[in-house]
């Protein structure tokens, strides 16, 4: 499995101009608290679910 595209992500949130609310990254994603607060301090209407557990219920 290829690591996750941190980087990317965050280019991809920078230019975004949609108002982002949820996303989800199951357990496989290799995602880390630092990353995830990276997101929401880019996007700080973004809710960062990374529970699998949370996921099967939306």
């Amino acid at each position: 499995m290829e690591p996750w595209p941190h980087v990317k992500f965050k280019a991809f949130l920078t230019r975004s101009n949609c108002v982002l609310e949820t996303l989800i990254s199951g357990s496989g994603t290799g995602t880390t608290d630092e990353q995830r607060a990276e997101y929401v301090a880019l996007v700080p209407s973004l809710k960062v679910v990374s529970d699998l557990i949370t996921c099967i219920h939306f």
